[in-house]
């Protein structure tokens, strides 16, 4: 004890620390001189320090594992976010709000009938499709369509007239931007794919189609379409395609079954103007074939989605395209949904 009961003052104790005359940065690495030693006469420094340097070193440690744990953060949490957005079939997340033909509509028993419910504006109806009950399908009643051989695009004035082509507007507001299209496809066991041929999708605006430039300003399509062996895609007209036909986005996702029934599921949401986020989704019997979320699908915002360009016929517009045989295909009701 020192005087008045006080304990003696520690030693002045010494600093920086050093080892071989050289200031250590790392501190498992720092050396106490001798005279910090247990039996040393700074010993009481020696014990202060080394308390220091766990306390130092323990922090050291918290700090190493919380920045692995942010940066594991870091690469996780785009991956969340990744998987999060909306892979789901498009059914699961849109209402229907419209079918085509309306199944309480009694007057629509015929193609011709349907062609009078569209106002008249389509082709083959009359001559090619016929409503029908088919056993195991998935709706009561179906529509029957008929391409026979030698038929091509209905624009051929020398081929047979085989297939059909209408534009379905089920009314929706002006300016949507987001649409979901659900029908289901039959092809017959026989179905020969030749080269290709077209099949429903969504469009907007004028729909363009047929070889027409676009310019995104005035309107798109995203029709589905089989190619030969069955390879499935969406051929697009959107800015930047190919001049004097479509785009072919993802040739051979998916191939069309024949003799079965198949469920297609057709998602877009457009763009913003000045924007590559347009999204371009297909599932096919629930399952993903085709996401895409980086889509220019117009240059304004002068159109949003407007239906369901209905086309069913072999082409291209060359005979080499046209159809092998005679042949069927059925399809359920379209199912049109929106936001």
């Amino acid at each position: 004890m020192h005087g008045h009961g006080f304990p003696a003052p520690l030693p002045r104790c010494p600093s920086p620390l050093k080892r071989e005359g050289t200031q250590v940065a790392n501190l498992s690495a720092w050396a106490l001189p001798s005279q910090l030693s247990a039996s040393g006469p700074l010993a009481p420094c020696g014990r202060r320090l080394r308390w220091s340097l766990s306390g130092a070193s323990g922090r050291i440690n918290t700090y190493h594992r919380m920045t692995g744990i942010l940066a594991a953060l870091l690469v996780f949490l785009p991956q969340a976010s990744m998987a999060a957005e909306p892979t789901t079939p498009c059914a699961t997340r849109y209402a229907v709000a419209a079918k085509f033909p309306p199944a309480a509509e009694p007057a629509a028993s015929t193609g011709a009938q349907l062609l009078q419910l569209l106002g008249n504006k389509g082709w083959g109806l009359h001559e090619d499709v016929s409503i029908v009950a088919v056993e195991g399908a998935p709706a009561p009643l179906v529509l029957e369509v008929k391409i026979p051989k030698g038929s091509i695009d209905h624009k051929n004035p020398t081929a047979p007239m085989g297939g059909m082509g209408f534009r379905w507007h089920p009314g929706m507001p002006a300016g949507t931007n987001a649409a979901c299209l659900i029908y289901n496809l039959w092809l017959s066991p026989d179905f020969q794919f030749n080269k290709g041929g077209k099949l429903p999708g969504l469009f907007g605006g004028d729909g363009p189609a047929g070889g027409k430039d676009v310019d995104g300003k005035t309107g798109f399509s995203a029709r589905f379409m089989w190619r030969s062996g069955g390879k499935g895609e969406v051929y697009a007209y959107v800015p930047g395609k190919p001049d004097h036909r479509g785009e072919s986005i993802d040739r051979g996702a998916w191939v069309f079954p024949r003799g079965q029934w198949v469920r297609m599921e057709e998602e877009v949401v457009l763009n913003e103007p000045g924007m590559a986020n347009g999204q371009l989704r297909v599932w096919v019997d629930g399952n993903l074939k085709l996401h895409h979320d980086d889509m220019v699908l117009r240059t304004s915002g002068g159109f949003g989605i407007d239906g369901v360009m209905a086309d069913i016929f072999y082409g291209g517009k060359t005979g080499d395209w046209a159809a092998p045989a005679d042949t069927i295909l059925r399809l359920t009701p379209f199912e049109l949904a929106w936001r």
